[in-house]
C-alpha cells in the first residue's frame, strides 16, 4: 500500500511530536563519500530545524548493511515495526543516484571559443509510516547548470547545494501539519485584514527572500462548506514575531475579514512547492542533462 500527503493533514490541536530516522546512501555508487556527508547532513537538518522532529541516524539502526536500501521499507514493513526500540515513527531514505558533470565547448560567430561546466546531482526518496507500514513514495529531485570557466568539481558543488535547497520542501510535503488563520494581526483603517498570524506555521518550514535559492513562501486561503473547498486568497509570509507566522494579506482582504469575523475556519496552504514541480517530472526525464 502506498501514500502521499497533501500539505493540508487532518490534525488535532495538538502538533504530534515524531521520530525520523534518516538514512543517505549512494546505492549505485555515483556519489562521493563526501557528496553523501554533505546531503546527509542537510537532510537531517531541515527535519531537526523544527521542534516537532527529533531526529536519528539510521546508521545505527538499521546495522545490515544489505538492508540500507529501499528494500528494507517494502520487505521488512512488519519486522521493522516490531523491532523498534527508539519508537521511530518513520524511516526515510534518501539515495543520491546521479552526480556527474559533462566538459561543455562552445564556438561563437566570431570564432571566440568558451569552455566550461555542466553538473547534474538527482536524488530519489521513500519513506515508511512505521505504525501503519505504509511506504510513502516521494518525487525524485534534480538539478543541473551549466558554469563558464569553471571545473568539474565546482559545477558539482553548485547543483549539491541546490538540490539540498530543496529539503524543506520535502518536509512539508511528506510530513505537514494542519495550518489556519489563528487571527488577524494588523486591520486598515477600513478594518480590512492586512497582516494575519498563521496557527502551526512554526511547525513548517517557512522560507524568506534570500539570494536565488529562496522566496518569501507564498500560501492559499481557502474554507470548507459542505465538503467543497473554496478558495478566497493569497498570503505571504512576512516574518516570525515571537514564535509566531506573520503574513501579509497578497489577495482577498475583504472576503478573508469577513469570513474570519463570521468565524469561519480558514486553512492555508503552502504554494509554489518545488515538490509539485518534481512530481510531475517523468522518470525518463532525469540523466538528460
Amino acid at each position: 500500500m502506498c501514500s502521499s500527503y497533501s500539505i493540508i493533514a487532518a490534525q488535532s490541536d495538538a502538533v504530534p511530536h515524531i521520530n525520523i530516522a534518516i538514512y543517505t546512501l549512494s546505492s549505485n555508487s555515483a556519489a562521493s563519500e563526501q557528496d553523501i556527508a554533505f546531503m546527509k547532513e542537510k537532510l537531517k537538518k531541515a527535519f531537526s530545524d523544527l521542534t516537532r522532529f527529533t531526529v536519528f541516524d539510521s546508521d545505527t539502526l538499521l546495522a545490515d548493511s544489505n538492508k540500507r536500501d529501499f528494500k528494507v521499507l517494502q520487505n521488512n514493513k512488519s519486522a521493522l515495526k516490531a523491532n523498534n526500540p527508539h519508537n521511530i515513527d518513520y524511516f526515510l531514505v534518501a539515495d543520491i543516484v546521479s552526480v556527474a558533470s559533462k566538459y561543455v565547448m562552445t564556438v561563437d560567430r566570431n570564432q571566440k571559443t568558451e569552455t566550461g561546466n555542466k553538473g547534474y546531482v538527482a536524488m530519489m526518496f521513500d519513506m515508511l509510516d512505521v505504525k501503519n507500514e505504509m511506504i510513502i513514495y516521494l518525487p525524485h529531485m534534480d538539478y543541473s547548470s551549466y558554469h563558464r570557466n569553471q571545473s568539474a568539481a565546482v559545477a558539482i558543488s553548485f547543483c549539491r547545494a541546490a538540490v539540498a535547497s530543496y529539503f524543506p520542501d520535502i518536509v512539508n510535503y511528506a510530513l505537514p501539519v494542519e495550518l489556519s488563520i489563528a487571527i488577524i494581526e494588523t486591520k486598515s483603517k477600513k478594518g480590512i485584514s492586512e497582516t494575519v498570524i498563521i496557527k502551526n506555521g512554526e511547525h513548517m518550514q517557512i522560507s524568506f527572500k534570500k539570494g536565488w535559492l529562496a522566496d518569501d513562501s507564498k500560501f492559499e486561503v481557502f474554507y470548507f462548506l459542505n465538503g467543497t473547498k473554496t478558495v478566497v486568497g493569497k498570503l505571504k509570509a512576512k516574518e516570525f514575531m515571537d514564535n509566531e507566522l506573520v503574513c501579509s494579506v497578497d489577495k482577498g482582504n475583504k472576503e478573508i475579514t469577513k469570513l474570519l469575523n463570521e468565524n469561519q475556519k480558514l486553512y492555508v496552504t503552502i504554494l509554489d512547492n518545488r515538490v509539485d514541480y518534481f512530481a510531475k517530472k517523468k522518470l525518463t526525464d532525469f540523466f538528460n542533462f
